[in-house]
């Protein structure tokens, strides 16, 4: 039974130093990469001498192939690791995506009741004097029902959708002002009405 030649371990070299050569960026950081590239670049210095020597040649060949084997291995864990990644960002995507449409669906009715809140106020208080105080409820009813579904968005870091996020939250500022002025209305009405005694 003849050993490893040569031939073998100029094989293993050159197929080890085109893996190295080519493996992914997720492989290069990994500790495995960098000893497997070590050894390799090691026995290809002293390929000569080990040639020379029977012993160390099979000796060379049996640990080349097992860094041959554990460079798959390490391809393959870093290949999942990055697959559970790609998964995660997915899942994480899709709640974003969700999160903010259930945003946006409360801004067309917010800016009715902020809008409704700043109307109602002089359009009942004229009339019918306190009952200008109902313009606040538009107003407390978008505030907290907004305020309700924009905790969803606290505390999380937004990058694929940053910019819709911050459109997002530039109108709820607008629809909070108005609904703001809307209550403030209705109040000031109620009060002015209180203090000249037409408040019964």
């Amino acid at each position: 039974m003849t050993g490893p030649t040569s031939e073998q371990l100029d094989a293993l070299l050159a197929d080890l130093h085109t893996q190295i050569d080519e493996s992914s960026a997720g492989v290069r950081v990994t500790t495995e990469w960098k000893q497997i590239k070590g050894v390799v670049e090691e026995h290809a210095a002293r390929r000569d001498a080990i040639v020379a020597d029977a012993d160390e040649l099979d000796s060379a060949v049996r640990t080349l192939e097992a860094q041959r084997d554990m460079l798959a291995l390490t391809r393959d864990e870093v290949a999942e690791q990055e697959r559970i990644v790609e998964r995660e960002r997915q899942r994480r995507g899709s709640e974003d995506r969700q999160i903010t449409e259930i945003v946006k669906k409360w801004l067309p009715t917010y800016s009715i009741l902020a809008v409704a809140s700043v109307v109602t106020g002089p359009f009942l208080g004229l009339p019918f004097g306190p009952f200008g105080l109902v313009a606040v409820l538009p107003a407390a009813l978008g505030y907290l029902e907004m305020r309700r579904r924009m905790q969803l968005m606290d505390g999380r870091s937004w990058v694929v959708l940053n910019d819709e996020v911050r459109e997002i939250e530039a109108r709820v500022r607008l629809y909070h002002i108005i609904s703001a002025v809307g209550a403030g209305i209705g109040l000031v009405w109620f009060l002015a009405l209180l203090l000249t005694g037409n408040v019964a």
